[in-house]
């Protein structure tokens, strides 16, 4: 093992080993850099010093385990916001989907399956099976189709 002191250590935020504490997503400025961030990892030292610093610098660190620590939360936070984002857009694409004039216009298309095409299906009753039937990728996909037509 290194005698190297722990970069935050060397600057006086504590006293190594680090540990994560708790993640907040106010925001504000990395203690450590300065720099604007998004989350704030709230970093122990061993003395009870507790700071905050972005995932940038403690990937920076070499810590590895206080890295794998944030980098799970990293990503935990991005799963969860891109869920969010997912669930906004499926809940406008049902309500389009409830909207007369837009349902009028599916079902003047025809279905992009030529096969049901020709017996007459619509893209109204494409957008209904994907609906009932297809996943949250299926149905953004519908989405994205919809809103360029």
């Amino acid at each position: 093992m290194s005698n190297a002191l722990h970069v935050f250590e060397s600057v006086g935020l504590g006293t190594a080993p680090f540990t994560l504490d708790h993640v907040t997503g106010e925001g504000g400025n990395c203690e450590f850099c300065g720099t604007a961030i998004v989350w704030r990892f709230y970093i122990k030292g061993v003395d009870g010093k507790t700071f905050f610093v972005g995932s940038d610098c403690v990937m920076k660190t070499g810590d590895a385990g206080l890295m794998r620590r944030v980098d799970a939360e990293v990503k935990r936070r991005q799963n969860e916001a891109r869920k969010q984002r997912e669930s906004a857009k499926l809940e406008s694409l049902k309500t389009m989907l409830c909207d007369e004039t837009v349902k009028a216009k599916l079902a003047a298309i025809p279905h992009p399956t030529t096969y049901l095409a020709k017996k007459g299906g619509t893209f109204l009753s494409y957008a209904e099976w994907m609906m009932k039937n297809a996943g949250n990728s299926g149905k953004l996909e519908l989405l994205k189709k919809i809103q360029k037509m």
